[in-house]
């Protein structure tokens, strides 16, 4: 039985060099199809190729007669202007340069010398007078009487607990009686889930007692923490309302102050406004002045703009080139590779009926099978043998079902007796070989 051969690779250089060709002949005719002669009302655009090199084109712009005379007459007004204002730059150029003159100006005023503000008050008769806390009892904090309310708890608690105590002792020792009595005896079922219920109602008793003790401690501490506020706040009212008494008579006293500096500084203020209205009026007149001779300037400088570029030349414009988009190049190497690629599928599909083949002749054919990674797709470890060999799951690009087993090359660096090359190129592995040496080894 003969095994299939494998497909000779593509020549990638034979293939890239005739991929730049198409590249080459798809830019000519992309060039060739976007020069397109073109006439309108304006003129004409045409273009013309090199003969001694086709990838050359020149592009001729042609006006039409009306055209023509249009730019011709543009043109000459255009020297004719400019050999004016060669003319006449001297006697422009000396009057821009002689600059503004300010000497029968007003000054230029920067401030109006504003007069003294009162702004001081007399700081004796409007003093504030702040509160004091000195001598009043301690604001008291969160934690501040929890000694009084452990004592609370513990006192409640421990009186209600003897109670409880002597109690639930009378009705454990008649429930015992009682259960005695009903033929109940003690270890049966019966008899320990009415003791349990005893005990379940124990708890809930000593339970709602310690839950009622805590409470009352809780309510002793609000109570003296309150009595303690409430005294502090008493006394600090009482200093609040005599602060505010003084604190009344201190803003009057204010209020006279602020209102006798306010009569001085408006009359300083109307003053130093008389100065500002003065100085700003002083500036305007000095303005006018300069804007009279910077206008002066402008029409020199617009009078020499015009002689030398005025409006320029009109020159009429044909139409931009036409777009006929770009002419995609014959895939030559995609063409190629995919060549390959179903000629390389068939011999894998052929090297694998092979391989089936070869599994049903013997059991030494059984075990030897192809294990080269590249033959191999969607490969996924799955486990590790006691030596270090990986096992992965596969499936062949071939196609056909997924399988288990060992890669070639790493069996090669383990158990290089159990790999055997094909005379396709691709490795075998003999999982016989494979198979008694991971026994030996464990």
């Amino acid at each position: 039985m003969t095994s299939p051969k494998a497909p000779k690779p593509p020549d990638a250089i034979g293939a890239a060099r005739e991929q730049g060709q198409q590249n080459i002949n798809a830019a000519r005719t992309t060039a060739a199809l976007n020069r397109v002669n073109q006439v309108g009302p304006g003129g004409t655009v045409t273009f013309s190729q090199d003969p001694t090199n086709p990838d050359q084109y020149t592009q001729t712009t042609q006006l039409s007669p009306e055209q023509q005379r249009i730019y011709d007459a543009q043109t000459g007004a255009a020297g004719t202007r400019a050999e004016a204002a060669g003319r006449n730059f001297d006697l422009y150029g000396q009057s821009l340069g002689q600059g503004l003159n300010t000497s029968g100006l007003p000054a230029r005023q920067f401030s109006a010398n504003p007069t003294d503000q009162q702004t001081g008050i007399n700081a004796s008769s409007v003093a504030q007078r702040r509160i004091s806390t000195m001598g009043l009892p301690q604001l008291p904090g969160q934690e501040d009487f929890s000694g009084e309310r452990q004592r609370v708890e513990d006192a409640l608690y421990g009186r209600s607990a003897r109670r409880l105590d002597d109690q639930f002792g009378r009705r454990e020792e008649a429930e015992r009686s009682r259960l005695l009595a009903s033929g109940l005896i003690e270890g049966t079922e019966a008899y320990e889930r009415q003791m349990r219920d005893l005990n379940e109602a124990r708890t809930d008793a000593y339970g709602d007692l310690r839950d009622r003790a805590v409470l009352a401690g809780g309510q002793e501490q609000s109570r003296l923490f309150g009595q303690q506020l409430q005294a502090r706040q008493q006394g600090f009212g009482e200093r609040t309302t005599q602060g505010q008494f003084a604190n009344q008579a201190a803003n009057q006293n204010f209020q006279n102050e602020m209102a006798r500096s306010g009569f001085f500084n408006d009359a300083q203020q109307q003053e130093f406004m008389q100065r500002l209205a003065n100085a700003q009026l002083g500036n305007q007149q000095r303005d006018a002045g300069i804007n009279e001779q910077v206008t002066d300037q402008q029409k020199t400088l617009q009078g020499l703009d015009f002689l030398y570029g005025g409006s320029g030349a009109m020159v009429p414009q044909a139409l931009a080139p036409g777009s006929s988009g770009q002419v995609a190049p014959t895939d030559i190497q995609g063409a190629i590779q995919q060549d390959y690629n179903n000629r390389f599928g068939n011999y894998s599909q052929q090297a694998q009926q092979a391989q089936q083949q070869q599994a049903a002749l013997s059991s030494i054919a059984l075990a030897l099978a192809f294990s080269d990674r590249r033959l191999k797709t969607d490969i996924k470890r799955e486990g590790t043998t006691p030596s270090g060999l990986g096992i992965y799951s596969y499936r062949y690009k071939a196609g056909g079902e997924r399988q288990l087993g060992a890669m070639a090359d790493e069996v090669k660096q383990i158990y290089p007796e159990a790999v055997v090359k094909h005379e396709s190129g691709y490795d075998m592995v003999d999982y016989g070989i494979v198979t008694s040496r991971e026994m030996e080894d464990a």
